[in-house]
């Protein structure tokens, strides 16, 4: 069967081939860039003759190695900026210009493009993003794992508003009022946003753990398209969190038809990544499959030591099912360590009715005491550490393990995590070395694999400074490019770029972005290949990637000689 990304491309023949064996990523990328990238649909450009001695650019980048974004090999380059497009890209010796980079020994490529990020209401704190513009990102996805900051019901506002964040009344209920207030912020990046079924279904049942009625799925149905129509690039689900736990199969089944009809994508956090792999791959699949919707499997992992064997079987099923027509890819950041609020490692039947069931629940010994019973290895403690936490109180626990905790605590580990949760009334954030390196080379050799951080944003000053944070905030797109391409080589320069531009831009149908040619926005990161790494650590997080010495967004100079300048030229990106 013709895989979806087949139609129309150069693939030749050899149809008795699967799909997976035969595509590289520049054939891959050259169908979208034929309907993208047109240059007279961005108002015209130049890349050879004599017109380019005719022009004069706003900036000029000499020297440099030019990726383009297709998975195309580098080549020497000159690369002109005229407004907010690529004006020239090849010989640009006799142009002139108003500003000149010199970028001999660097690459210069398409902006990256955080494919899973979380930065949720942190913008309106940090709308400089320094955590990701000094990562090489000008734009990101956010809204992904089910948990948008839209849409929201007068319940929603009216709780919230007893509960600010530094500040911060959330106090709009649609994608349009939320994008308002983004606005008026200002970003340094441009952010698009898919829209959370886990906010969906708070808006119709609450955190109830109960099939929902016609009029409910009707009123979700509703709120969807309104979504999509104001501009969302798809849905996202979070099958792990409350109250997206609590959805069946068809219920995901009939948002992602809908979903489908806007050529809008699904990404999801997958409803097990451990124990239960088989079943929830099955499910997502599956849902794909019956929906026709485009599917983004979120952060792909074997959890857990007892499921790093699945690795093979894993992979070996998405290539089955790409060979069935399934239109799937995945994302994937790079580290072994997974981060995520504390109380997501209790039973799911825990969270039905919301935060005050929950502590309530905790509360019981009866309860805790069936709960501890699941927890039958006395060893993974020692592998959950405690990022942040709410209250003065507990500001010695971040950086400690539940172990170390428990010992402090003089009690048992699952005692010290009950407690914790209702100290902290839920407010507490993990890390979880819970993969192994192996695996995760081999994910990141996957061919359909985009690079996202799977964060929020982050500076190393401000409201947003605090914690001990993941790493994957401040370094994964400078991780990968120093460790995994230039240190061990799992991938190669070319690959790597393309699987954190032109790749995420084919996914979610961004026009104009993921891709370095004459018409398109003038996104562009410069870096030094040779010293670019990660210098975020678990230990110390709270520190920028190194090697990063331009960034463009939107044209606008926000990375100049490694330093964050302030611009705010970022965009709130709108399907369509």
């Amino acid at each position: 069967m013709e895989h979806p990304l087949e139609k129309g491309a150069p693939f030749g023949k050899g149809v008795g081939e699967p799909f997976f064996r035969k595509v590289s990523p520049r054939i891959l990328f050259d169908r979208a860039a034929q309907l993208w990238y047109n240059t007279s649909q961005y108002g015209g450009g130049c890349d050879s003759g004599e017109s380019i001695m005719e022009n004069n650019f706003d900036l000029i980048i000499r020297g440099g190695t030019v990726f383009d974004g297709s998975g195309a090999d580098g080549s020497a380059a000159d690369v002109a900026i005229a407004g907010d497009r690529v004006a020239a890209v090849g010989d640009l010796s006799a142009a002139n210009a108003a500003t000149t980079i010199e970028a001999a020994g660097c690459v210069v490529c398409p902006g990256f493009i955080d494919i899973h990020s979380h930065a949720g209401i942190m913008p309106l704190l940090c709308p400089t993003s320094d955590s990701k513009v000094l990562d090489g990102v000008t734009t990101e996805i956010d809204g992904n794992c089910g948990l948008s900051p839209f849409p929201q019901t007068p319940e929603m506002i009216r709780k919230r508003r007893d509960n600010s964040t530094h500040g911060i009344v959330q106090d709009w209920s649609s994608f349009d009022d939320f994008a308002a207030r983004l606005e008026d912020a200002g970003s340094s990046v441009n952010r698009a946003f898919l829209v959370g079924h886990g906010k969906l279904r708070a808006c119709v049942a609450g955190q109830a753990d109960r099939d929902l009625s016609p009029e409910e799925h009707n009123e979700m149905a509703r709120q969807l398209r309104q979504c999509l129509d104001a501009g969302a690039f798809g849905l996202s689900s979070g099958l792990i969190y409350p109250p997206g736990c609590f959805s069946t199969q068809d219920e995901m089944v009939r948002l992602c038809r809908i979903a489908r009809e806007y050529d809008a994508i699904y990404a999801t956090h997958i409803r097990s990544e451990g124990d239960g792999l088989e079943a929830a791959i099955g499910e997502c699949c599956d849902v794909a499959a019956e929906s026709g919707v485009r599917l983004q499997i979120s952060h792909l992992k074997a959890a857990g030591e007892g499921n790093w064997h699945k690795i093979d079987w894993l992979l070996d099923e998405l290539r089955r099912r790409l060979d069935a027509g399934v239109d799937l890819a995945v994302d994937r950041y790079p580290y072994v360590a997974a981060s995520t609020t504390l109380d997501a490692l209790l039973p799911t039947r825990v969270a039905a009715g919301g935060l005050e069931a929950k502590l309530r629940r905790l509360s019981d010994p009866d309860v805790r005491s069936k709960i501890a019973e699941g927890f039958t290895d006395p060893d993974c403690w020692r592998q959950v550490v405690i990022c942040s936490v709410d209250t003065d109180a507990n500001k010695h626990c971040e950086g400690m393990t539940l172990a170390a905790i428990a010992e402090e605590r003089a009690c048992g580990p699952t005692e010290a995590m009950f407690d914790l949760i209702l100290e902290e009334q839920a407010k507490v954030s993990v890390v979880i070395f819970s993969m192994c390196e192996a695996n995760l080379e081999q994910i990141l050799q996957f061919p359909l694999t985009a690079i996202g951080s799977d964060a929020s944003v982050r500076a190393t000053t401000g409201p947003t400074s605090t914690g001990k944070p993941h790493p994957r905030a401040y370094g994964p797109f400078a991780r990968t490019l120093g460790v995994y391409v230039r240190e061990r080589g799992t991938l190669d320069l070319a690959t790597a770029i393309y699987r954190m531009t032109g790749l995420a831009a084919q996914r979610l149908r961004l026009a104009g972005r993921g891709v370095l040619r004459p018409g398109s926005f003038a996104d562009i990161t410069v870096f030094d290949p040779e010293t670019i790494t990660d210098k975020a650590t678990f230990a110390e997080p709270h520190r920028y990637s190194s090697g990063i010495m331009h960034v463009f967004v939107n044209g606008a100079h926000t990375v100049a000689g490694g330093r964050h300048t302030g611009a705010l030229a970022g965009r709130l990106l709108r399907r369509g």
